[in-house]
């Protein structure tokens, strides 16, 4: 019997800030869809631009003490990728000149991870991703 493969997703910065924030207006949502990530046999890879993202934004709204505990939370429970494939960094640049101004680079190297990873499903709530052929799983 073939073994299953298990769910790779990409996070999105936008997904991660709602796990972590508990002010978050997606919270509760993103939440609930990591509870039910933690009970698959899901993998959960994070590139290192949005983990430095993350990092930026939870230090600058609750604290660099809370950040740092973020970051090794993360570090437990999801793969960082800590480099960036050649070809990931120039697939995220052609995304990222055929996209609409309010997507960012990050966004795209979200979507470029995916592409590499042979998956479609980010970690995030984005309304791009949607639009652009992926699927956000929150």
């Amino acid at each position: 019997m073939e073994k299953s493969r298990s769910q790779t997703i990409i996070a999105d910065t936008s997904g991660l800030v709602s796990l972590f924030h508990p002010l978050d207006s997606n919270h509760a949502l993103a939440v609930k869809a990591a509870e039910q990530l933690q009970d698959s046999d899901a993998t959960m890879l994070v590139p290192i631009a949005v983990y430095l993202e993350l990092l930026n934004i939870l230090g600058r709204i609750m604290g660099h003490e809370i950040a740092a505990r973020v970051a090794e939370e993360l570090s437990d429970h999801f793969v960082i990728l800590n480099n960036i494939s050649s070809a990931s960094l120039l697939a995220s640049l052609k995304i990222f000149s055929d996209v609409p101004s309010g997507v960012s680079h990050t966004d795209c190297l979200v979507m470029a991870s995916c592409d590499e990873y042979g998956t479609s499903d980010i970690f995030g709530f984005d309304k791009a991703f949607v639009r652009l052929g992926y699927r956000i799983i929150t």
